[in-house]
């Protein structure tokens, strides 16, 4: 075992009963070493298989933003050879189909956005997010002028002009 002295050997004579006795106290020692080795070894492998586990993650995250940006970069070049081959005409043409498909994503993605940050302010009713407190804030102002309006008397409702037929 490592880490556990062991008594020097003597050639000195001496009697059975001191062998034993110091046989019996290097096992004791040896026990109580290999107990306290075993929970320390225990709670190295636990902090091993803690630190692998993290190492793995932030492994896969790594991976997965290069294979990310490779599919990018791929289809950059996919997309400049297109246009390459294409007359000018067609070039044109495709240049503004992907205009108009990166505009779709932008208004998908902030869409997304704005999903997660209602649905963060559902789990979390203390940290509201910018766009609800705007709509918090336009709602409260409507009703607002609404009220201002039924104060004056005013109606929305259209009047229906009388016709006189004589």
């Amino acid at each position: 075992k490592r880490g556990t002295p062991r008594p020097p050997t003597t050639t000195s004579t001496t009697t059975s009963e001191e062998e034993e006795d110091e046989e019996d106290a290097s096992a004791s020692r040896q026990e109580s070493n290999e107990d306290e080795e075993d929970v320390d070894e225990e709670d190295e492998d636990e902090e091993d298989k803690e630190e692998e586990e993290e190492e793995e993650v932030e492994d896969e995250s790594k991976r997965k933003e290069r294979q990310k940006s490779q599919k990018e970069n791929e289809e950059k070049e996919a997309h400049e050879l297109a246009k390459t081959m294409m007359n000018k005409k067609a070039a044109r043409l495709y240049g503004r189909m992907q205009h108009g498909i990166a505009q779709k994503k932008a208004k998908v993605d902030n869409l997304h956005k704005r999903r997660r940050d209602l649905e963060l302010e559902k789990d979390n009713p203390g940290n509201k997010s910018m766009n609800l407190l705007k709509l918090e804030r336009k709602r409260k102002e409507r009703k607002e002028i609404g009220n201002r309006y039924t104060e004056t008397g005013g109606t929305m409702k259209k009047k229906k002009k009388k016709n006189k037929a004589t």
